[in-house]
């Protein structure tokens, strides 16, 4: 385990502060000579220390050893370490460190009159806990050094001067290599639990997924309407009469906590409205669904670029039990330009990753690029459960507000029924005051589309096919349909398009 500072350690620290640094060179000493007498401790040892923790110059060079001469040992096959006084002066004679490490009589004097130390652990903490005390001291300094100095945006300092702070006490709960391997032949007996959907086939109970599309394209909306149907426990989300797409199922109702990055209170509130009375006005437990909104906060605002306020984000998540949380969207709750769009996406996978590790499924919002296509590298598709891309369907006109496909772009694993996976479209009308959901298949629409400007007298080809985004080769095939039938319904109901 390693307690070398987050950053490095530039300027030095004042003579009079460097002389002073926590240090116990006995219990490094005993480490060190308990290795000597009984060379099982250094397994021990080596789960807790690392050559940075030794304060004296001369036991971080036999530390060094002890772990050089341990991998040469390893590749040899051997299975058990063997050190002795006479292996690790010539060791350390070979290689030329020999006076660095204080000489012959010094290493002799190691284990001097040292009983077989049976709590190596104990001096291994008292040692680990020195260096602990002295990468603070480092630390802090550091960031007194960068505060001082005025070129350094107060904005950037403190969130290094947080990391920083963090990242120690990050090591100090780091008592031993929590890296756990499983071999092969156990894993084949192994008892795990099922893989559970929050709703399937898209979300895993503590995955990530992505929902992007064009501004006003009615991502939020949409996501709201789901969270609402997942604090429910709704049977599905986006239920279709017709055969293909939506029909998710939910397994049970979670609590769900939604972040708004943007949006007015007014405004969600509104939207609120909308979707209870869309549900019969059917609402969630009180701890079930809950907002976080810059309108709801008085001294503070909900931004992720810094640690502090994901850390405030995340105990509301955890406080309040949450299942899931989504955020709405990635450009407004950390705005970054292109250059600074890899590290927002490294930060942020690091943390939902967390999140899920501990249980919690992840859904975020993200604005398209200039192009249309997703914000960002491709990178950051590789640890999420789906990918759902939001686009304005052919035809489209402003006045239908909310009407746009829904297609999924990436899926991890298998999906039981292919027909969950058709893209569709999805349109919202309000009829008194309720927010009622017409879905059908994409394609269904493209049919629908093809059959009304046939019926305005317009030919199949190739300007048809660039109008209603089908292919060239179905518009002519759907026209002869027309011809037999022009009613696009018949055709639907009786599953021949």
């Amino acid at each position: 385990m390693s307690t070398v500072p987050f950053q490095k350690r530039t300027p030095p620290l004042p003579v009079d502060l460097a002389k002073s640094l926590p240090n116990n060179l006995e219990a490094e000493r005993s480490v060190l000579g308990a290795i000597l007498l009984d060379n099982s401790a250094f397994v021990k040892a080596l789960r807790l220390l690392h050559i940075d923790d030794f304060f004296l110059s001369q036991h971080r060079q036999v530390w060094d050893a002890f772990c050089e001469l341990g991998k040469q040992q390893i590749t040899d096959g051997e299975k058990n370490f063997h050190f002795d006084l006479v292996l690790l002066t010539e060791y350390l004679h070979n290689i030329g460190k020999l006076e660095n490490a204080g000489g012959a009589p010094y290493l002799a004097s190691l284990a001097d009159g040292m009983p077989r130390v049976s709590n190596i652990e104990h001096y291994c903490k008292i040692v680990h806990d020195k260096a602990l005390l002295r990468n603070l001291i480092h630390t802090t300094h550091n960031i007194q050094s960068h505060a001082f100095d005025d070129q350094h945006d107060v904005n950037a300092v403190l969130r290094q001067a947080q990391d920083s702070i963090a990242m120690v006490g990050q090591w100090h709960h780091a008592k031993e290599n929590p890296c756990v391997v499983v071999s092969f032949r156990d894993l084949l007996t192994m008892e795990l639990p099922p893989l559970n959907f929050l709703f399937e086939p898209l979300l895993t109970e503590g995955g990530t997924g992505e929902m992007w599309g064009w501004r006003g394209t009615g991502k939020s909306f949409l996501a709201t309407e789901m969270a609402m149907g997942i604090a429910l426990g709704k049977p599905t989300l986006f239920p279709n009469s017709e055969a293909g797409g939506g029909n998710w199922p939910v397994k049970r109702a979670y609590r769900v906590l939604y972040v708004y990055g943007e949006m007015h209170g007014s405004m969600i509130k509104q939207r609120a409205n909308d979707i209870a009375n869309g549900h019969g006005m059917a609402l969630p437990p009180q701890e079930g669904f809950g907002i976080v909104s810059k309108d709801f906060q008085k001294n503070w605002r909900p931004r992720l670029e810094e640690l502090r306020n994901r850390k405030f984000i995340e105990e509301r998540i955890f406080g309040g039990g949450y299942d899931l949380v989504i955020f709405d969207n990635l450009s407004t709750l950390w705005p970054a330009a292109q250059e600074g769009e890899g590290e927002r996406t490294a930060v942020l996978c690091d943390w939902f990753a967390d999140l899920n590790q501990r249980g919690v499924s992840v859904i975020y919002l993200h604005h398209a690029g200039k192009g249309g296509d997703q914000r960002g590298g491709s990178e950051k598709e590789d640890m999420l459960d789906f990918v759902i891309s939001l686009k304005n369907p052919p035809g489209y006109k402003r006045e239908q507000q909310l009407r746009c496909d829904v297609e999924i772009t990436k899926i991890r694993g298998e999906c039981r029924k292919p027909a969950w996976l058709v893209p569709f479209e999805v349109s919202l009308t309000t009829d008194r005051g309720a927010a009622l959901w017409l879905i059908r298949p994409s394609e269904h629409a493209k049919f629908r589309a093809c059959f009304e400007h046939f019926s305005n007298g317009m030919k199949p080809g190739t300007d048809m096919a660039a109008e209603t985004q089908a292919s060239r080769a179905s518009t002519y095939r759907w026209h002869k349909k027309y011809l037999a039938n022009s009613d696009p319904q018949w055709w639907i109901d009786r599953g021949d398009m």
